[in-house]
């Protein structure tokens, strides 16, 4: 299942490290807005009515998720796929362009003309002189966004979507990339409709839900499957996962992907379905990375390197949020009466799926780039550190319990609507993360390789 890696093709350190940093900063905005509007909102989930939601929303997919993302296939496509990325040196424009559009349309949202929960005293004495800044503002991150997105999608297309492999990780990527396009355009659509600038010829709601299984399921779930069936064997020296069956599933989940595209298609050029069909799609998808989970699992107990580090407890965090999600699924397809709390626990598990499985990369991979970078070269004529003096699992251990305290009290408190002290958690979690991934990177300059 896996192969070779390509160390030759390795892009500057520079480029992936932009964009972890860029993820870990942005969660840690995301974190602190919660906890804002936790202390200023006696329930947080109204927000979901408004523009606020929103902001927050994509502080965390845009902020973090997309940012592990660029940053992740940035270096796997060149150095686990063995493609070279076009205009790969034109990563810094991209990041420039996701950073300044994401930060001007999160502002525009999160600090209202009119009003807003994160705004001091009466806004409406503003209005006259802050209105034009909020829609300049607004429009210069859809158009900033837009030109970042378009230069990632037309490098990741351009570099892995006409690629033959026999690797079942490039099946992952491509279903990925693929939906990336999707979720771009329902995106820009999304955001032009919301500031009038284009007629609203379809209902809003059906295209969000498009919006929203495109960007968790699509883009982001088809990643980490593709990726873990080859970093996780590799990493633990477990036995290569074997290629068949992982293109089954890859193919079972782009397919089911495939034909909820198509169902939502036609609902929004009005063809009439049953009311809520977009569960079963999402009970076939949920019983798909079941299937896919449980493989994994078993093939990760025969592996040689039996070691539990942080990374490897947030992959089973993972695992059992992902099943938490899968049956919460399952269960929305019965007459089941608090409909809405379940639906609100799928979309929360799933998150925190995504979530688990990233840092747990992060801790795993910046590490390794780190030594490759920067130590590679000088082993056997150097002293040179291991990944684990790089990254002490130490330190990862305390942001992770961090973040496990931090979800704990944050789900508990949700039937009382109380969100204080799991925000509180996490936003800890986030600061950890970030010093821990600036450690990391730095610790090249405080320690060069010795003499024997």
């Amino acid at each position: 299942m896996y192969q070779g890696l390509n160390f030759d093709q390795a892009p500057a350190a520079k480029i992936p490290y932009r964009f972890f940093l860029t993820a870990s900063v942005y969660l840690l905005l995301f974190y602190i807005s919660v906890l804002i509007a936790s202390l200023g909102q006696s329930d947080v989930s109204k927000l979901i009515y408004r523009p606020e939601f929103i902001g927050l929303l994509h502080l965390l997919t845009l902020g973090f998720f997309l940012m592990v993302f660029a940053g992740s296939l940035y270096q796997m496509i060149p150095v686990v796929l063995g493609r070279k990325i076009p205009w790969v040196k034109q990563a810094g424009v991209i990041h420039f362009s996701l950073l300044g559009g994401l930060s001007c349309w999160c502002l525009s949202l999160l600090f209202p003309a009119c009003g807003g929960w994160l705004c001091i005293g009466p806004a409406e004495q503003y209005k006259d002189y802050l209105g034009w800044v909020h829609v300049a503002t607004r429009f210069l991150g859809i158009g900033l966004l837009g030109l970042g997105v378009t230069g990632l999608v037309v490098q990741l297309a351009g570099a892995v979507l006409s690629f033959r492999s026999s690797l079942a990780t490039i099946w992952g990527v491509q279903i990925s990339v693929f939906f990336l396009c999707l979720l771009f355009t329902s995106g820009i659509s999304l955001a032009l409709a919301f500031t009038g600038v284009i007629p609203v010829y379809w209902n809003r709601l059906d295209l969000r839900i498009a919006h929203i299984i495109w960007a968790l399921a699509g883009c982001m779930g088809s990643l980490i499957m593709g990726i873990a069936l080859h970093v996780l064997p590799m990493f633990y020296l477990a036995p290569p996962i074997k290629a068949h069956k992982a293109k089954i599933l890859l193919l079972l989940w782009g397919l089911i992907l495939f034909l909820f595209s198509i169902y939502q298609a036609l609902i929004l050029m009005g063809v009439s379905f049953p009311s809520q069909g977009y569960r079963f799609f999402l009970a076939a998808l949920a019983l798909v990375a079941g299937v896919w989970a449980i493989g994994l699992w078993k093939n990760q107990k025969k592996a040689k390197r039996k070691q539990i580090d942080t990374p490897y407890k947030y992959f089973i965090t993972g695992f059992v949020l992902l099943f938490s999600s899968c049956l919460t699924s399952i269960l929305l397809l019965l007459p089941y009466p608090w409909v809405s709390v379940l639906e609100y626990y799928r979309v929360a598990f799933f998150v925190s799926f995504i979530l688990s499985i990233m840092t747990g990369m992060l801790y795993k991979i910046v590490p390794f780039l780190v030594w490759l970078h920067n130590y590679s070269n000088w082993v056997g004529f150097k002293q040179v550190p291991s990944t684990r003096q790089i990254g002490p699992d130490n330190r990862a251990n305390r942001q992770y319990q961090l973040f496990i305290a931090g979800w704990v009290l944050f789900v508990v408190g949700s039937p009382w609507h109380f969100f204080l002290p799991g925000a509180l958690f996490l936003t800890f979690s986030a600061l950890y993360l970030f010093l821990d991934l600036v450690r990391m990177i730095r610790y090249p300059k405080n320690h060069p390789p010795k003499d024997f």
